[in-house]
């Protein structure tokens, strides 16, 4: 499975990069919503799951679901963050498929998390 991570904390980026490969998944590596999408665009075809932090400089998260579910609406999302996600906050077109990870997360709850994904997809 190829997961695209999108997140602007590189020490983040690098932790999820090791947990998803390490269960034999290949990972993209995005900074910014802007690269997230460009990279998806490119690779539309091959990315089977999202992993996109909620707050981040430059385009937000809720910004970036948003424009990801035009170019794929179909590919399941998981959503890190730190902060406490209120019922209504992400857009309603957007929810289906989306999952979310409490920040900061151990190993073996991001490895479960994609696990479930893919038993339910």
């Amino acid at each position: 499975m190829k997961v695209l991570v999108i997140d602007d904390e590189e020490i983040i980026r690098t932790l999820a990069t090791r947990i998803l490969e390490r269960e034999g998944h290949e990972v993209l590596l995005a900074e910014s919503g802007e690269k997230g999408l460009e990279i998806l665009a490119e690779n539309r075809q091959d990315i089977d799951l999202l992993l996109l932090d909620m707050r981040m400089e430059g385009l937000s998260g809720e910004e970036t679901l948003e424009r990801t579910r035009r170019l794929a609406p179909e590919v399941p999302c998981i959503i890190s963050t730190g902060q406490i996600v209120e019922d209504g906050e992400m857009p309603q077109d957007t929810e289906a498929q989306v999952y979310f990870l409490q920040k900061p997360y151990r190993a073996n709850a991001l490895s479960d998390l994609v696990r479930k994904i893919l038993k339910d997809v």
